[in-house]
């Protein structure tokens, strides 16, 4: 992957943070019970697909685009 599309990618990426907030608000004010629990997975699924397959394949590529190193 060139560094500009890494670039724009993990920017893209990292500007899903407030959207997917907001869908965790409205989730937590479901009443306990399954539904909650499955709408909590399935955000989780969705963070954890972009992190994993999205923002850390570019971190390894390119380490110092990681704002934690």
């Amino acid at each position: 992957m060139q560094m500009d599309i890494a670039t724009r990618l993990v920017a893209a990426a990292l500007a899903l943070d407030g959207p997917l907030g907001a869908l965790d608000g409205i989730i937590s004010e479901l009443p306990e019970g399954e539904e909650k629990d499955e709408c909590r997975g399935a955000l989780a699924d969705v963070i954890g697909i972009v992190a994993r397959h999205l923002i850390f394949r570019v971190y390894r590529q390119y380490p110092e685009l990681d704002p934690d190193r």
